[in-house]
């Protein structure tokens, strides 16, 4: 905190907001700034062969300011990395819990959350893309 922004009585949770609308970064939680969002956090992502990596993933059984934070995290440590997606397990969490943000260079971020996803259905119909993973290619996952 800088000697500004203690004078202005600015809260940790307001400069957390702006700090993140100015980096582009969009709030998944309509209500305003609270305190579980103060301070957004970058982690490592995990590669192979870290063992944390081959551990299941459990569901999230609620949604609280704790799960709130961690998607935030998520989707700052996504932007940074750069990425379109991100696993909760690779950052050694765990959970199934994925951000994504598949909008392209030139359009405004869309960014996604998937709680608990499960594949309900799928096309017999193949379609080749570029790999957006933040793994390496050639790390035997694909």
């Amino acid at each position: 905190m800088n000697d500004k922004s203690m004078a202005s009585g600015t809260s940790a949770a307001a400069r957390c907001a702006a700090r993140a609308d100015h980096r582009g970064v969009s709030r998944i939680d309509p209500v305003s700034a609270t305190a579980y969002i103060a301070e957004m956090a970058l982690h490592d992502i995990l590669i192979l062969p870290d063992k944390r990596l081959r551990q299941v993933s459990g569901p999230v059984k609620k949604i609280d300011g704790g799960l709130r934070k961690l998607v935030e995290d998520m989707f700052e440590t996504m932007y940074d990395a750069p990425g379109i997606g991100l696993a909760a397990i690779q950052i050694g969490t765990p959970k199934r819990l994925i951000t994504m943000d598949l909008a392209k260079k030139e359009e405004p971020r869309n960014p996604q959350v998937f709680i608990n996803p499960e594949i309900v259905w799928s096309s017999q119909e193949k379609a080749i893309y570029e790999e957006g993973c933040l793994l390496p290619v050639d790390s035997g996952i694909f």
